[in-house]
């Protein structure tokens, strides 16, 4: 069997981010209303960067670096998340 929807009952606040990754049968997802955001990174102008992609570079060191030059050489993050939507590969949200 193939999960096909999804239906978060009333109180979860949070969800993972892969809680549905390689589920391609997925039609549906309900979200209830007690759903609570992480980080302020959804609002119109946050930065974003990816994939920085754990082979390309290099591993998790160069994976950090690459991070660590957007946060503080390119721009000057007050804030970031950072996402893994597939394994090994990342994106970085950041705010000013």
């Amino acid at each position: 069997a193939r999960l096909r929807y999804l239906d978060l009952e009333d109180g979860v606040c949070h969800i993972p981010d892969r809680l549905a990754y390689g589920c391609t049968a997925l039609e549906e997802v309900r979200l209830p209303d007690s759903i609570q955001y992480d980080r302020g990174l959804c609002y119109e102008g946050a930065g974003w960067a990816g994939p920085i992609s754990w082979d390309l570079y290099g591993g998790a060191l160069g994976v950090a670096d690459q991070i660590e030059y957007y946060l503080t050489d390119m721009h000057t993050a007050i804030q970031y998340y950072i996402t893994e939507p597939e394994p090994g590969v990342f994106y970085l949200l950041y705010g000013e």
